[in-house]
């Protein structure tokens, strides 16, 4: 021992204090190529300081703005600082330098999933001299609101002034901006969506929860960074293709966009991820005629642009002539035809013709002065059909033809962009628009290109009613009603969570309102583990899953606008609900009027943690209580219950010392003064004798 170590030993013992024992060394990160977070080690989390920097990038991909760099000359950071908080945080942040007209030191701002899971991989280990690290997604300073200031009783009423709260002399460092959001389970759904652009297979669910998947991932993650990552500025182009008639996929189908190339599989799938703006998808098969047809795509959601195709020899020839009615051998010239949602002109022998599918058609016939035809034509596969079409002079008081050809009405779709194609015409000649009517909403007015349309669509959950609508210069309207469903919710799969293959049949899966707690939709895992779960509104919810002999688990899910979403669940078997405490770690003493009780809860979903009555802030699986501490021995009782049902409860105890001390150092008359005063300058001396004292990462 040096002699300063001795004197400062022989301080402590005359004071009655306790011993002060200093860290261990400190080892300093090893950086190299390919190093995962699992093997990371040393004591500085700025080994993964790439990581960390694509998972805040990330958190703004998920929701803009999300996070604000705060960095600037009112404050000076440690190294080690991430320099990112809530918009409002950073806000009053500045606004209190301002306020105070001096530069803030910052010990601890943000802290990504990457940066709290290795301070709770060293405290499990024992490193680094880490009293305590709460569970990854639990900490204060992931929730985007939190700072560390060693300088606290210079700024608390500049701070405290702005709505930042001090946490009290169970953390004297520590500030937190409770009016902005706590970003914690977001930033875990960040380092979710990371590894998933970057997997394939293995893929993780996105529901912002810590569990044993993500906390696997999150070990085999590089702390240099991964491939790919970076907000999407593109969109998706999906569909089926089926054969012409039926129902009946086409698998082998070669599907392109421009140079892309895609082969649809055995459920005549595919899905293209393209940039933004109108496209052409052509769709081709041997023994099949191929077609296409054009849609834009739209950054961050999905189009579908499913499609049919004829057998070559199931196509027919349609040959027709157009004439006019009181004189039948007098052509009428450049009509307009549309059949099979092509827009076809007459000659000036009145002719038209087209190759299409067999069976029946309906093909409209319109021209300025002419009463619109409008006749159903049926085809036969490897015919010609030939016809004569004939056109009566128009009185000018006929309502417009409005026909809709695609898609089929009563179809339900997994995607909820769709496009309502069909035919306008009048006997004024060609119309300029029509209008759409959804749900009761609005009208909304789309254009008409020679008497055809192509109206994209964004249904809604559930059913819907579309009504087309065009009128004329003299008045008339037409309305036709199109009824069709977006089957807006969940489909995948319940299993075990380390094996996808080992499935969970009976499994019941309930979505509930987050806030009401009420049930908006139930459904049960198949003989082959899989699920169907509608839902009726585009919305957050939980959901909740539970089977006999499993964990029940409860995600926050996002009922997506766009579409059906996939989603696997992993259940773990056999888990005992428990309830075991971070902090206080040891009984004591605590020289402290106030103390924080935190902890993690796990086999069930919490809802709620009281201690001794009185509520405790939930951070994911754990919480973390601020209570007053009495002298004397006090047993602190934290009660945690689950949203179906489940409770368990766990006692700590902490110690504070009475005032008055009988014997010892304190003995004498008068002597519980003496002692305070002398275990005051022993403090000041520790505070000097002591190099380091240990990490406390909460």
């Amino acid at each position: 021992m040096t002699r300063r170590g001795f004197a400062c030993l022989l301080l402590a013992l005359a004071a009655c204090g306790p011993e002060v024992s200093a860290p261990g060394t400190v080892t300093i990160a090893q950086y190299r190529s390919g190093l995962t977070m699992a093997a990371a080690g040393g004591c500085d989390t700025s080994i993964a300081s790439g990581l960390s920097a694509q998972l805040v990038e990330e958190l703004n991909c998920v929701t803009p703005n999300l996070m604000v760099d705060f960095s600037g000359p009112h404050v000076t950071l440690y190294s080690a600082v991430l320099p990112y908080l809530a918009p409002d945080a950073a806000q009053d942040l500045e606004a209190a330098t301002l306020a105070q007209n001096d530069t803030m030191t910052i010990s601890s701002a943000y802290r990504t999933l990457g940066q709290q899971y290795l301070l709770y991989k060293w405290w499990q280990a024992g490193q680094c001299g880490i009293q305590v690290a709460a569970v990854p997604g639990s900490s204060n300073h992931q929730s985007g609101r939190a700072i560390d200031t060693p300088y606290y009783s210079t700024w608390k009423p500049a701070l405290t002034a702005r709505g930042w709260t001090w946490l009290g002399s169970a953390d004297l460092v520590h500030f937190d901006h409770l009016a902005s959001p706590n970003i914690a389970s977001t930033s875990i759904l960040a380092f979710q969506k990371l590894w998933n652009k970057n997997h394939a297979t293995g893929q993780l669910s996105e529901d912002g929860s810590w569990g044993p998947n993500t906390e696997s991932a999150m070990s085999q993650a590089p702390t240099s960074g991964f491939a790919v990552h970076g907000c999407v500025t593109t969109g998706k182009l999906a569909g089926t293709i089926t054969q012409q008639g039926t129902t009946t996929p086409l698998s082998g189908v070669s599907v392109s966009v421009g140079a892309s190339s895609v082969t649809t599989t055995a459920t005549g799938a595919f899905e293209f991820t393209l940039g933004a703006g109108p496209v052409t998808v052509t769709a081709a098969k041997a023994g099949f005629t191929p077609t296409s047809v054009t849609r834009t795509v739209q950054v961050g959601n999905t189009v579908s642009a499913s499609m049919a195709l004829s057998p070559l020899g199931a196509n027919a020839t349609l040959a027709g002539t157009v004439v006019e009615a009181a004189s039948p051998g007098t052509p009428v010239a450049s009509a307009s035809v549309t059949v099979a949602g092509r827009a076809l002109t007459t000659d000036a022998s009145g002719a038209f013709q087209a190759v299409l599918p067999a069976g029946t058609v309906t093909v409209t016939v319109s021209k300025a002065g002419y009463v619109v035809n409008t006749s159903a034509v049926p085809l036969i596969a490897g015919q010609t059909k030939t016809v004569q079409i004939s056109l009566a002079t128009s009185t000018g008081d006929q309502p417009p033809v409005l026909e809709l050809s695609s898609p089929a009405p009563f179809t339900s779709f997994d995607l909820s962009r769709i496009v309502v194609a069909g035919v306008a015409a009048d006997d004024s000649g060609p119309l300029t628009s029509l209008q759409l009517v959804q749900n009761g909403a609005a009208a909304v007015t789309w254009p008409l290109v020679g008497g055809a349309f192509e109206v994209p669509v964004l249904l809604a959950p559930g059913l819907n009613a579309l009504e087309f609508s065009v009128s004329d210069p003299a008045g008339h309207t037409t309305r036709v009603t199109w009824t069709g469903a977006f089957r807006a919710g969940f489909s995948g799969l319940v299993h075990r969570f380390d094996d996808a293959a080992a499935v969970i049949v009976d499994a019941d899966l309930t979505l509930f309102d987050p806030d009401t707690q009420v049930a908006l939709g139930t459904a049960r895992s198949g003989p082959d583990g899989r699920f169907e779960l509608e839902a009726s509104a585009a919305r957050l919810a939980r959901l909740h899953v539970e089977k006999a002999g499993f964990t029940p688990r409860d995600l926050l899910v996002d009922v997506s606008a766009e579409q059906r979403t996939a989603l696997d669940v992993g259940l773990t078997p056999g888990d005992v609900a428990e309830l075991r405490f971070l902090e206080p770690s040891t009984e004591g003493p605590f020289e402290a009027e106030e103390i924080t009780v935190s902890g993690v809860v796990t086999g069930f979903e919490v809802a709620q943690v009281t201690v001794n009555g009185q509520p405790a802030t939930l951070l994911g699986s754990g919480f973390v209580a601020h209570l007053p501490l009495p002298e004397g021995r006090t047993v602190f009782e934290a009660i945690a219950e689950g949203a179906g049902g489940q409770s368990v409860r766990g006692q700590v105890v902490a110690r504070r010392p009475m005032r008055d001390v009988v014997g010892g150092c304190g003995a004498a008359p008068g002597g519980s003064l003496a002692a305070l005063g002398l275990l005051l300058l022993l403090r000041q001396r520790l505070r000097r004798c002591a190099s380091a004292s240990p990490m406390r990462f909460s």
